[in-house]
């Protein structure tokens, strides 16, 4: 059996903190737009060095974190998720963290029972 990975923004918090804290653009400073009615923090740009890019829960898949640029011309990584953003600029220790956060236990069921899958054999008469 293998793992299964799942996102949750309460578990991802502090990774989100930690990620902000590194690339602020002015001491964590909350921008006044907001995304899917959720704030955003401005922060600079990896890429492109623009210091409009936010980072914001993602409207299209709602439970993750993501970074947007504004900068359509130099920008290359306009969107990048957490994930991305933890192994661009978190440490070893830091990254075996989030990757023990985001796992679940394993792909059985919710009473930890894989049922087997009943086949009727056919009686073959010698």
């Amino acid at each position: 059996m293998g793992w299964r990975i799942e996102s949750d923004l309460v578990k991802e918090l502090p990774f989100f903190n930690y990620i902000i804290s590194v690339i602020s653009s002015d001491d964590m400073r909350k921008s006044r737009w907001k995304c899917a009615g959720n704030d955003a923090w401005e922060v600079h740009c990896p890429t492109c060095n623009c210091k409009r890019a936010v980072l914001t829960t993602d409207m299209n898949t709602p439970p993750s974190y993501v970074f947007l640029c504004p900068n359509k011309d130099h920008c290359t990584n306009r969107k990048m998720y957490l994930r991305e953003l933890i192994d661009m600029y978190a440490n070893e220790k830091t990254i075996n963290a989030y990757r023990v956060v985001r796992r679940s236990k394993t792909h059985y069921k919710e009473d930890g029972w894989l049922p087997i899958k009943y086949r009727k054999t056919k009686n073959i008469k010698s």
